[in-house]
C-alpha cells in the first residue's frame, strides 16, 4: 500500500523498472505475515528450506532488485529502498531521506495494531484517501505535504487514482496545520550528519 504512494511521486522511468521491482505482498499479505520464517518464504517464492538457503546466501539473487529490498535483510540486516532515481539535487535526495525515514520511525514507536490500522485506513479504495491519511497520521510535516503534491502532479498529470477526481483535475488536497518532526531522535542525527557534509563541500 505504501509502496504505491511512493511509486506516485517518482518518474515513470522508475515506476515500472527492472532494477526497483514491486514487492510481491499484497496488502492483506502483509497483514496475514505472522512470522519471519512465512516472510521469507512469501519474499522468495518457496517454502523448500534448501532453495531458501540457497536464495538467501546468493548475493545477486533476483529479489535484491525490488524497490523496498529484503534480501538484504536477510543477509545483511538492512532495508534498501530502491525506487527513487539517481540524482544530485539536494531537494530531491533530503525530500525523500525525510519521508521514508519519517515513516520508519513512526512504525518503530507504533504497536502492530496502530500499522495495521494504517494499511487498512483506505475505507474509501483510493490512493487519494491513503495518501492524505499517510501525511496527517505519519509524516507529519507540511513542508514535506507540499513537496510531494508537488512530485504528484508532475508525474500523474491528470490520471485518477480512485474516483475522487474529476478527469482534468490534479491532486490538490490541503491538511491543516501539522507538527513537524524535529524532536524524532533518528531523522534528527541523519539530517543533522547530512546539513554537516553540505556545508562542508560548501
Amino acid at each position: 500500500m505504501l509502496e504505491g504512494v511512493l511509486l506516485a511521486m517518482i518518474p515513470k522511468s522508475r515506476q515500472d523498472n527492472t532494477y526497483c521491482k514491486k514487492s510481491p505482498f499484497s496488502d492483506d499479505g502483509i497483514i496475514n505475515i505472522g512470522s519471519m520464517d512465512y516472510l521469507k518464504e512469501v519474499w522468495y517464492g518457496t517454502d523448500d528450506e534448501d532453495e531458501l538457503y540457497n536464495f538467501m546466501t546468493e548475493h545477486y539473487n533476483d529479489t535484491r532488485y525490488r524497490g523496498f529490498n529484503l534480501h538484504s535483510y536477510f543477509g545483511q540486516r538492512t532495508i534498501e529502498i530502491r525506487f527513487h532515481s539517481s540524482t544530485s539535487d539536494f531537494e530531491k535526495i533530503i525530500n525523500w531521506i525525510k519521508i521514508n525515514l519519517s515513516i520508519v520511525d513512526w512504525a518503530i514507536s507504533h504497536s502492530v495494531n496502530d500499522i495495521t490500522r494504517i494499511l487498512t485506513a483506505h475505507n474509501c479504495k483510493t490512493n487519494y484517501g491513503i495518501i492524505r491519511y499517510l501525511f496527517k497520521e505519519v509524516i507529519q510535516n507540511n513542508v514535506l505535504w507540499t513537496y510531494y503534491k508537488k512530485r504528484f502532479n508532475k508525474f500523474n498529470d491528470n490520471k485518477v487514482i480512485g474516483y475522487y477526481y474529476k478527469q482534468e483535475k490534479k491532486f490538490d488536497g490541503q491538511v491543516e496545520e501539522l507538527d513537524t518532526l524535529e524532536n524524532s531522535n533518528h531523522l534528527g542525527e541523519v539530517l543533522g550528519g547530512l546539513n554537516e557534509a553540505t556545508e562542508n563541500i560548501q
